[in-house]
């Protein structure tokens, strides 16, 4: 049976974009099965069943992923017509940009700070993040070897060659460009920037991502070495292959290899 992935897309990563390319992927009907999950799925729910899929999934700083995740429930979506739903009404009636709610996190007004933190636990893209997605870097330890690649936002496009190779996708398929709808870009006329206390409440708040973003970015390198030391290896088997007068096999192994709420903590 030919090799299966599975592309968990965790909200605010560039997965709209993986989406795309899978999506004309599967048109082409070439290379391995590539099945897609959506932000409610779990890598725990993927690692469970009896498909032995192997799962890949892109990364970002979870500040980042969270102002960006606003920005995008603001505008209501790639296509501004996914409704708020009660505790983002109540959010985005009060305030009007992400730092305004990061900064109400640490206000000394009680109704202020409800307000924030019922938006960031109500808000699709806030509740979905690492900590919900890929669970524990103890849970993620025990499931590395259904882990097949971690792409990370800031260096997509150089990623995609990897992922590329990995899911043998044709050379007519390319990630779309920045402008196009499916990268779902933040329009540079949004206020994304945070003041110093506004990071410092996001942080504290998402603060249980960290260390699983931390985690992605350090297997993710682990990774890329092991195809790296792979893709030597077989470049010399195929050199000593190519001298010798007898034929040699040769196999890669490249590519083989309760959720916490956002607390304001103040």
């Amino acid at each position: 049976m030919s090799e299966r992935f599975a592309f968990l897309h965790i909200g605010k990563t560039g997965g709209s974009a993986l989406r795309h390319v899978i999506s004309r992927h599967r048109e082409l009907g070439l290379g391995p099965a590539i099945d897609v999950h959506g932000h409610h799925t779990r890598l725990i729910d993927l690692c469970n069943d009896a498909s032995n899929r192997r799962v890949f999934f892109v990364v970002r700083d979870p500040v980042k992923r969270v102002v960006s995740g606003l920005q995008s429930r603001l505008r209501k979506g790639k296509w501004g017509t996914n409704e708020w739903n009660a505790a983002e009404e109540e959010m985005f009636a009060r305030f009007r940009t992400p730092n305004e709610i990061a900064e109400a996190l640490s206000s000394t007004d009680a109704e202020l700070r409800r307000q924030a933190l019922l938006g960031l636990n109500g808000s699709v893209h806030s509740r979905f993040g690492l900590a919900h997605c890929l669970t524990s870097v103890p849970f993620l330890e025990t499931v590395v070897h259904r882990i097949a690649f971690i792409g990370h936002l800031p260096t997509l496009c150089a990623d995609f060659s990897s992922l590329r190779r990995m899911l043998g996708l044709s050379d007519d398929i390319d990630l779309p460009g920045e402008d196009h709808v499916m990268f779902h870009k933040t329009p540079d006329t949004q206020d994304c920037t945070l003041s110093p206390l506004g990071e410092r409440n996001i942080r504290l708040a998402f603060r249980h991502e960290f260390p699983i973003y931390e985690w992605c970015l350090a297997q993710r390198q682990r990774i890329l070495a092991a195809w790296h030391s792979d893709s030597i290896s077989s470049a010399s088997i195929g050199t000593c292959a190519h001298r010798s007068t007898q034929p040699s096999a040769v196999t890669s192994r490249s590519f083989s290899s309760r959720t916490p709420r956002p607390s304001s903590g103040m």
